[in-house]
């Protein structure tokens, strides 16, 4: 199911384009509403994507160059490119839904057990017969159980490995997947996991959390640290919160001096 509308945050997006020419801000607001209308991060072809944005292949690449350079946009392992807050966004969606459908599934299932069990038990409760069938039941039941945990370990064996795979530190993976399997949100969790992994870019792995701690203290809610191009953005916006007159340009003055040599820096490196 596509997501035909999302909130669209005015004065974080002026300044989160401020760097960026009229014809890159056309290309990334493209790229941004294609990925909300599809769900799901573009395939990472050329041609199609030059499609979309209505233009000569040749122009797109040096496009999509310098959106990437300038982390608007990134290419995922598997061959996909995307917003990064936009896949986040679209990762709690699809975790809120996936929650709404196993609490209604869950829910069901415990009210017909819980009829199953008083049409049966008041009539005979205290016969022999009765009780080889509850224990039968329980048995059965035991079974079920461990069939179900089996089927829901293959359904989201597809989510851990993505998980795995987007992690900085490859330690205890069979912890890690025990971890993963108990969460609801396993997608927002994909989606925390590379997030955190661009935050570790450089970072010694000694100072890396194995990927069970991280799931099991529930590091996917924490607050993003803030990148060079982060902290730029937060200065664009105190230049739009500047009072009128003398006020506002003296600190446009100040801020433009501070963002310049910090998108100056983030270019080169």
């Amino acid at each position: 199911m596509s997501d035909d509308w999302y909130k669209r945050d005015v004065r974080k997006a002026i300044a989160g384009m401020a760097c960026l020419t009229p014809e890159e801000r056309g290309c990334y607001n493209t790229l941004i509403d294609h990925q909300y209308l599809m769900n799901r991060a573009l395939h990472d072809d050329d041609r199609y994507l030059a499609g979309l944005m209505n233009c000569d292949v040749r122009v797109w690449r040096r496009i999509r160059q310098q959106l990437i350079a300038k982390g608007r946009i990134q290419v995922t392992c598997d061959g996909r490119i995307e917003d990064i807050r936009a896949s986040y966004e679209l990762a709690s969606r699809q975790a809120q839904r996936s929650q709404r459908v196993a609490s209604g599934q869950l829910g069901g299932i415990s009210s017909g057990e819980s009829r199953k069990n008083n049409g049966l038990g008041e009539a005979c409760a205290s016969t022999p017969l009765n009780q080889i069938r509850g224990d039968k039941s329980r048995v059965d039941k035991k079974r079920r159980d461990k069939i179900r945990v089996e089927e829901i370990r293959d359904d989201f064996s597809s989510e851990f490995d993505e998980f795995w795979n987007w992690y900085p530190r490859k330690k205890g993976k069979g912890a890690a997947r025990t971890s993963f399997l108990k969460t609801l949100s396993k997608t927002e969790v994909v989606a925390g996991a590379r997030r955190f992994a661009i935050e570790c870019r450089g970072k010694d792995e000694q100072y890396i959390p194995h990927p069970a701690t991280w799931i099991n203290q529930e590091r996917w809610l924490d607050t993003p640290e803030k990148t060079v191009d982060d902290r730029a953005r937060d200065e664009w916006s105190e230049v739009l919160e500047a009072r009128d007159g003398d006020d506002r340009r003296e600190t446009s003055g100040r801020i433009v001096g501070k963002v310049i040599p910090m998108l100056s820096k983030q270019d080169k490196n």
